[in-house]
């Protein structure tokens, strides 16, 4: 079991952390020879090319999908540019039982990507129901805002109302106070001509 190491030495000999070769292993599971011993998992040498590899494709920008698609057909191919370590070889002597490796690795790939394009789906379908409620929010904005212009507009046009009839009162306290106005100024007059025609009479018929 001396090929069998521990994550923490994998994690060493890789350069990777251990978090991502955890998340890699689980993405990537059917690449990985794995020895389980109580609760304890140990894992090939092998592994370490892979991790690598797929390291160095996320680095370069391919997703999941794509780095999923160019292993499997690097692992069905003669010229493999993945140094894998001799000892998995070994293990391969059979031709008949690596080929029946490959055809599960190539079903279990196909398996994982419609499970991804499902899972996707049900992610559309969410995004779609929140995109549905927002869009039911909005109408109710909308619809309230309406109805919030529309009391503004009553409230404007009662205002305006007030303000004609204050107008209108304005205009007929100034039209009386005007009159108001003539007719002292007429009394007055005629009080001064009266008093002016007594002083004249006064002075032809003095007392």
């Amino acid at each position: 079991m001396e090929n069998y190491i521990n994550l923490e030495q994998i994690s060493k000999e890789s350069n990777i952390a251990e978090s991502t070769i955890r998340r890699y292993i689980n993405k990537f599971e059917f690449l990985f020879d794995i020895n389980i011993e109580g609760r304890t998992k140990r894992y090939n040498k092998s592994c370490i090319p892979y991790l690598i590899k797929i390291n160095e494709m996320y680095k370069s920008g391919l997703n999941t999908e794509e780095i999923k698609k160019s292993l499997s057909d690097k692992s069905e191919s003669q010229d493999n540019n993945i140094n894998l370590d001799q000892n998995l070889i070994d293990k391969k002597n059979d031709s008949s039982d690596f080929d029946n490796n490959k055809d599960q690795n190539s079903l279990l790939l196909k398996q994982i990507s419609i499970l991804e394009e499902i899972k996707n789906s049900i992610k559309i379908l969410d995004d779609i129901d929140l995109l549905k409620k927002d869009i039911y929010k909005k109408e109710i904005e909308i619809v309230n805002l309406k109805k919030e212009n529309f009391e503004l507009k009553q409230s404007l046009n009662r205002l305006e109302e007030k303000i004609n009839s204050y107008e209108k009162d304005l205009n007929k306290l100034k039209n009386e106070s005007d009159k108001t106005l003539m007719e002292l100024f007429n009394n007055l007059k005629l009080e001064q001509q009266t008093e002016v025609q007594k002083s004249w009479w006064g002075k032809i018929f003095p007392k």
